[in-house]
């Protein structure tokens, strides 16, 4: 009725047009030439409309693909971005602490030596006294 009957065509009498001329050549099979040049012809134009869409289907996996990656290494540099600040105070922390241990350590150290020239001075002194 609309073209998808199974390739069953209306009579030529009942449709009220003439038949088309059938291949009368040695061997013919009697199918209209035409008809069988045009079913190819479509068949051809379906197969290229098939391969174009495969390629465009392609393109736009290849594209999506690249789009993923590209998410992905830009929410990597924010994350490092983020990230940069924190390591930044961290290790400015670290060298605060680092700094802090090194001052105390140099003080003790300077302690230690004026409690004993205090010491050797005291003892020095008591020697002079107890003479």
């Amino acid at each position: 009725m609309f073209g998808f009957g199974g390739g069953k065509a209306a009579p030529a009498a009942a449709s009220g047009k003439q038949a088309p001329a059938k291949s009368q050549r040695a061997g013919g099979t009697g199918v209209d030439e035409k008809a069988l040049k045009a079913r190819k012809a479509g068949l051809d134009a379906l197969k290229l409309a098939a391969v174009k869409v495969q390629l465009a289907l392609l393109e736009q996996r290849d594209a999506l693909a690249a789009s993923v990656q590209a998410k992905d290494q830009a929410q990597r540099a924010v994350a490092e971005a983020k990230a940069a600040p924190s390591r930044a105070v961290a290790g400015a922390r670290d060298a605060v602490a680092s700094a802090k241990e090194e001052v105390a350590s140099r003080v003790k150290g300077e302690l230690a030596a004026a409690e004993a020239k205090v010491q050797g001075l005291t003892d020095g002194a008591k020697e002079r006294l107890g003479r």
